[in-house]
């Protein structure tokens, strides 16, 4: 449309993400949009248990460990993931969930936060100042605590689209960059799903 930025969808070579404050959340992200080509860095290991943060204005979840992946996709290693005080910063790649607890060198899908949803209200306040074209910083909600298979990155991550071998329900509350904002629901099956936004491309999410 008239309104999207003068870049080109598919032609993001470097992509920086943005401080993310998150209030409520069980996995965030960041990495490249579909269609976009990067070369893949093989490095070493990330700190798995970056630290820990509570939810404010909830008595049920005082306490929340932040678990960070050490596989974006299988083959594939992931970014690092800090924790400052209230803010959860993704970089490039970088992928961490929720959890109860977190073990270095460890994962278990028991760990994991599930978080009762139910009648509740889910706010969250993020940045996406440094994201830009081609770029995805995601935050959305996946059963990975009720995922009993360890998945092909080790970590028991699943999602819609079978990233990593395992396929569940999932709900993107946030696909983003500073130019557009997409949120869309997908059964286990359904990699496309029904999403809706402002900016960029939506179709085939």
């Amino acid at each position: 449309s008239a309104r999207d930025p003068p870049c080109r969808r598919f032609s993001a070579s470097v992509c920086s993400m943005a401080s993310a404050r998150r209030a409520v959340v069980v996995a965030v992200a960041g990495g490249l949009a579909r269609g976009v080509e990067a070369q893949i860095v093989v490095g070493t290991s990330v700190p798995q248990c970056p630290g820990q943060g509570s939810i404010n204005g909830s008595t049920d979840y005082p306490n929340v460990s932040y678990v960070v992946a050490q596989w974006n996709m299988p083959d594939f290693p992931a970014g690092p993931v800090q924790v400052l005080g209230g803010t959860v910063r993704t970089e490039m790649w970088g992928r961490a969930y929720f959890a109860d607890r977190c073990t270095e060198g460890a994962y278990n899908n028991t760990d994991y936060l599930a978080m009762k949803l139910l009648g509740k209200r889910l706010t969250y306040t993020t940045d996406v100042s440094h994201a830009g074209c081609g770029c995805n910083a995601a935050m959305y909600l996946v059963s990975m605590k009720q995922s009993a298979d360890k998945s092909q990155c080790d970590d028991h991550y699943c999602d819609a689209n079978n990233v990593c071998g395992v396929r569940c329900a999932e709900i993107d509350v946030q696909e983003a960059n500073k130019y557009a904002f997409h949120s869309a629901l997908h059964t286990s099956w359904d990699g496309n799903g029904e999403a809706a936004g402002l900016g960029g491309w939506v179709r085939n999410n």
